[in-house]
């Protein structure tokens, strides 16, 4: 898979374009209230911070798969790099900040008819589910009984390989 394909599958996957083909209409929000704050922090992320970083992370591959070319300043290409370690840093912080990051962003694979190796990630918004409080509980109740069930057996199996282990050593 080229490196191109992998930044245009990465601009295609935090665009804001897959998101607003999802053809999903939310009601609008009163302004000044948070969930209208919060729909312009989303909206921000989408249209400043993201492609700014696809654009930068486009220059950093082109100067790296074009590194031995007379007319590619190497230079160029560290400050391409460490300026997108910033900004993706200050993204991070962005995110953070705003709650923004906390949104559910489920990848879907999709192969593309140019290159079967090729993974075209598009934003998928969760499956919405009503499940009650009790049956949340429950079924967190059940998976933490399962998984200290399966660590005592492992520590038991443990304690079985150290008892057969000392049994060997006193032999």
């Amino acid at each position: 898979m080229s490196n191109n394909t992998q930044v245009s599958n990465l601009a295609a996957f935090g665009g804001a374009e897959s998101v607003l083909s999802l053809g999903v209409s939310l009601p609008q929000p009163d302004p000044g209230t948070p969930a209208a704050e919060f729909r312009s922090d989303i909206q921000t992320a989408l249209t400043e911070h993201l492609p700014r970083l696809a654009a930068l992370a486009q220059a950093v591959v082109d100067g790296i798969d074009r590194a031995y070319e007379p007319d590619v300043n190497p230079n160029k290409t560290a400050k391409d790099y460490n300026e997108l370690i910033a900004m993706a840093a200050h993204f991070h912080e962005f995110l953070r900040e705003t709650g923004v990051g906390a949104l559910p962003m489920v990848p879907v694979v999709k192969p593309t008819a140019e290159d079967s190796d090729a993974m075209a990630l598009d934003l998928v918004p969760p499956p919405a589910t009503s499940t009650s409080e009790e049956e949340l509980r429950t079924r967190l109740n059940t998976e933490v009984d399962a998984r200290y069930a399966k660590q005592r057996r492992v520590m038991e199996h443990a304690a079985i390989v150290v008892n057969r282990n000392a049994v060997k050593i006193a032999l």
